[in-house]
């Protein structure tokens, strides 16, 4: 058992500093700390927001922009991503549901109907001759 802690007698000046300093790093160290588990709760957040994204097909473009946005919105319980608003809906059912709303957020398409998807291109001129080429390809058959 650990022996009570004794107050040194008043006077000592010397003792008062060195406890305010000693006082003073625990304010610091205590605010670094809070600082760094927020980071770290952000850092999970945001890694379990992407791994839903990337799961439901939600393009990297959106991923990179629009999903920081979103950071603010959830909280961490049990060491999963929540919404603020509503603590039961997990960062999954929250990414669906706003996936439903904006049509940017669905999946990219390769082309419909077997056809090819357009080749990427870097001039205008290429894309327009590039888009002709694949209308009499595919409908002058």
């Amino acid at each position: 058992m650990s022996e009570p802690i004794t107050l040194p007698p008043p006077g000592n000046e010397d003792l008062t500093a060195r406890m305010e300093t000693l006082l003073t790093q625990l304010s610091e160290l205590t605010s670094q700390n809070h600082a760094l588990q927020a980071e770290i709760n952000d850092k999970r957040i945001t890694d379990q927001l992407v791994d839903a994204a990337r799961y439901l097909k939600i393009p990297e473009s959106v991923i990179t922009h629009d999903l920081p946005r979103y950071l603010t919105d959830f909280v961490l319980k049990d060491g999963k991503a929540v919404s603020k608003a509503d603590e039961t809906q997990e960062a999954m059912q929250v990414l669906k549901a706003l996936q439903a709303q904006r049509t940017h957020w669905m999946p990219i398409s390769c082309g419909g109907c077997d056809n090819e998807p357009l080749r990427p291109t870097r001039t205008a001129v290429n894309y327009a001759a590039e888009v002709e080429r694949q209308c009499k390809e595919w409908f002058d058959n």
